[in-house]
């Protein structure tokens, strides 16, 4: 065992190979959803499989028919729960309705939303939330998004229907979320569920099954309920990136803080090109593993809510992370902040102390700066290459930009043997310390604590060198043994141990060539000090290597389920590729100063599958049916002239051809362009077959100038439209310039507070009805600046969600013939949208 943990060339290689590999084979193990357990307890999970079943048999958009039996599904569901318990209600909501400004529309919707109360045994305290919709996209039959959320909310009523909670708790079964958060603001617009509401879990999806994420937390206090989790599963990086913009789906979650509550957004998050398609299904979760996850993640966090005492006290941002699914790591931002200003004034004076007698401090600089543009230039070639292979294996890119970096390390001839270890340990350690500045200015100034992983590489580091300080005091003539000469060419000895010069007595500079012959050099050499020198090498690399890796490689994962496959969706391949350039930096970069040891033959053979790799990557197609590209769909009509336009949205590279090319319609007859609904897509258009989404009752009449009726008056600034859309709940005004006033007659009350109209106005009034074939009335102040000899154009148009019957055979045609590796999704609101033009 002795020789073994002598730091030499086998026994470094052995540990680093069995460090890295087992922290794959633990990343992996932990990623796994897992079988459920045979006992699920106070809960039935084939009960909840067999609801989520009912609810996601088909897509059921809250413009369509099928959703109408979701609802009634669950209100038939719920009553069954709750029959003859006298203190819980079951709220059908057809009253309630809310309009509010989001971005450039302004949006009128009336509920649809299941609520359900039940009384706490402690009323005076504030209540509990929980939120799921039980509407999906019109492309997708949504047992991830969000049918799992409803189902897993019904077995939430039914437990504390059994086990009354401390608070009382109201469940907002919601319907609308994907077409806007509409179900959301309706309910905290004037529903009196709403009242007294303190806290909330939101239950969401943005993937195809997999581990549910605790995506977003208000603050510390709500965040440690989620700790009672059996396999907490949460990231902080996550609401960062929501901030920043990365990651850009929103949840209802948003609604509710803004509305001042406080909460956890739970969701669902990979495969992201899978969300919002036909893949998400009941059938493509393999098995109940996901949904179990769901419920036993929301069950004791929900009871973690509803018992806890005062909730108005203590709103600190909030710093989380799981380690391995087993237990979640929570503390404050101002914690971190304290935390991080000690470690920066504690740190530097013992590596000073450490430091003062080393010169060689050039070579490691230089070498880690060439590490950085080897696999800066490997990135570089993937992005103008071939960008969308990280769909294709996520594995595959950290393996191989980690690769580079190791090999630049062990190649590059100014890391020679010559390199003590100590000194790069102490150079590491100066790169943490300007990274943990970089986290503290985050923290204290722009509340991020996306780098909380600098503080711990930087800790690990500091306890490194720490260790290298008393290997130094105890290499020392007289502490350790007799001093006898060792020839630092031998491979089985350490060339980088702590010694105390040359054998003239003269340390290195700047000047000393690189690759010096070395005379022999004094050393350790007796049994006692040979063991402290290697038993103190060895917890060097146990503390400054193993966890940082461990979680920098779990973090590392998360962040490439969450940003790989959203280059279909129009997301930048520049900050998907940083981001595993930057994580293979951090996992090699702690191995820095043993990798010189590394045995020769791993390097050779690891080199020839990097090189292997790296070629396939750049040629490989980057799309397949479990990692498929998107493209988006929306067919229009023209009710003026009566013609129609199919739009098909997506990466220009594969649109036009081949996906355009399949498509019979399309031939001869396709033009593309820049200009698309969805950013940084290209959008290719073409007359496709003519969309019949009346259905049979409508089909009597056959022109589609029947599909919208509207008139339009105007006296002066202002004007009233009336719209009526056959067999539909969902029209729209768009206007070609902004308006600054909008109101729907028949809305109980005005804008929704924080959701006003801002001095820019807006250009689309969104409309949704919760009856069929509704008209709507809708006064529009133009502006105050409009004279009233200006004219005022736009366009009035209605939308349909249902793909039923053959209704779009235009989409039909798209589902068929694109290649199978890329797959169909919803560009709007609707499927099919016809419009008139107006001027008045």
């Amino acid at each position: 065992m002795h020789h073994f943990l002598r730091p030499r060339l086998s026994g470094v290689t052995l540990v680093t190979v069995f460090v890295y590999l087992a922290i794959i084979a633990v990343i992996e193990w932990q990623d796994a959803v897992g079988v459920p357990p045979g006992n699920t307890g106070v809960v039935s999970l084939s009960e909840a499989y067999r609801d989520l079943q009912a609810i996601a048999a088909r897509p059921h958009p809250y413009n369509s028919r099928d959703n109408d039996a979701v609802h009634d599904f669950l209100i038939n569901r719920l009553n069954a729960i709750v029959k003859g318990k006298s203190q819980i209600r079951v709220v059908d909501d057809l009253v309630s309705n809310a309009t509010y400004r989001a971005g450039p529309a302004l949006v009128y919707h009336e509920s649809l939303n299941i609520l359900v109360s039940i009384e706490g045994t402690e009323p005076s305290l504030d209540g509990v939330l929980f939120s799921a919709h039980f509407d999906s996209v019109s492309t997708a039959a949504g047992a991830t998004d969000d049918g799992m959320g409803v189902a897993t909310l019904l077995q939430l009523v039914t437990h504390f229907v059994e086990h009354p909670p401390h608070r009382r708790v109201v469940f907002n079964i919601n319907n609308g979320e994907e077409d806007g958060l509409n179900g959301a603001h309706v309910y905290i617009s004037e529903h009196p569920f709403a009242n007294n509401i303190g806290t909330f879990l939101n239950l969401e999806g943005a993937g195809s099954g997999g581990r549910p994420l605790l995506f977003r937390s208000s603050n510390a206090r709500v965040t440690r309920a989620f700790q009672n989790a059996p396999h907490p599963h949460g990231n902080t990086i996550a609401a960062d990136g929501f901030k920043q913009g990365l990651i850009r789906s929103d949840t209802d979650y948003a609604v509710y803080e803004a509305f001042g509550w406080r909460g956890l957004d739970l969701a669902f998050y990979h495969p992201r090109s899978q969300y919002h398609t036909k893949y998400d299904s009941v059938a493509n979760l393999g098995g109940a593993g996901s949904l179990w996850r769901m419920i036993e993640t929301s069950l004791a966090t929900a009871d973690s809510l509803s018992s806890e005492g005062p909730t108005n006290k203590g709103d600190d941002a909030v710093v989380y992370f799981d380690v391995l699914g087993q237990t979640l790591v929570v503390f404050t931002l101002r914690t971190a902040f304290v935390i991080n200003v000690i470690l920066l004034v504690l740190g530097p004076p013992l590596v000073v102390v450490f430091a003062i007698s080393w010169r060689e401090w050039i070579r490691f600089p230089v070498t880690l700066l060439f590490a950085i543009l080897a696999s800066g230039a490997l990135g570089y070639a993937y992005l103008k290459f071939n960008p969308f292979v990280s769909l294709f294996s996520k594995y595959h890119q950290y393996c191989l930009l980690f690769e580079t970096i190791r090999a630049a390390l062990f190649y590059f001839p100014i890391l020679s043997c010559l390199v003590r270890r100590h000194i790069v340990l102490i150079e590491n350690y100066v790169i943490w310390w300007l990274l943990l500045v970089l986290d503290t200015v985050l923290v204290n100034v722009y509340h991020i604590g996306a780098l909380y992983l600098v503080n711990i590489f930087h800790a690990g580091t500091l306890l490194a060198v720490v260790l290298g300080l008393v290997e130094t005091w105890l290499s020392k003539p007289g502490r350790g043994g007799d001093l006898v000469t060792e020839d630092v060419n031998d491979p089985s000895i350490d060339t980088c141990v702590i010694v105390e010069g040359h054998a003239d007595g003269e340390g290195s500079t700047e000047r000393t060539p690189l690759l010096e012959h070395r005379p022999p050099v004094v050393g350790l050499e007796t049994d006692t000090g040979e063991r402290q020198e290697s038993t103190l090498c060895i917890l060097q690399y146990l503390v400054s290597i193993p966890f940082p890796v461990l979680l920098i490689f779990q973090t590392a994962l998360f962040a490439m389920h969450s940003l790989d496959q959203t280059l279909g969706d129009g997301a930048s391949a520049a900050i998907v590729y940083g981001v595993a350039l930057a994580s293979s930096g951090l996992m090699v970069l702690p191995l820095a100063p043993f990798i010189h040891k590394i045995h020769g033959a791993v390097v050779i053979f690891v080199g020839v599958v990097f090189v292997t790799g790296a070629l396939s990557n750049i040629f490989a197609f980057p799309f397949n049916s479990s990692a498929p590209l998107k493209v988006f769909f929306k067919q229009t009509v023209d009710l003026n002239n009566q013609t129609n336009s199919v739009i098909l949205e997506g990466v220009s590279k594969y649109l036009r051809h081949p996906i355009i090319d399949e498509i019979p319609s399309s031939v001869n007859k396709a033009w593309c362009t820049d200009q698309s609904i969805r950013p940084l897509l290209y959008s290719c258009h073409w007359p496709g077959p003519v969309p019949n989404v009346v259905g049979e009752k409508y089909r009597a009449s056959p022109d589609l100038s029947s599909l919208v009726k509207f008139t339009v008056k105007r006296d002066g600034s202002t004007a009233v439209f009336r719209i009526k859309g056959r067999n539909t709940r969902n029209c729209r005004i768009y206007f070609d310039t902004p308006i600054f006033y909008a109101n729907v007659r028949g809305s109980t009350a005005g804008l929704q507070r924080g959701y006003e109209m801002g001095p820019e106005g807006v250009t689309v009034v969104k409309l949704w009805s919760r009856t069929w074939d509704r008209e709507f009335v809708v006064d529009v102040g133009l502006g105050s600046s409009v004279l009233p000899s200006k004219k005022v154009s736009g366009r009035v148009a209605c939308e349909w969600a249902e793909n039923i019957d053959g209704r779009i055979p235009a989409l039909e045609e798209a589902i068929t013939f694109i290649p199978k590796w890329a797959v169909v999704t919803k560009a709007d609101d609707g499927l099919v949208e016809a419009y008139h033009s107006f001027e008045i």
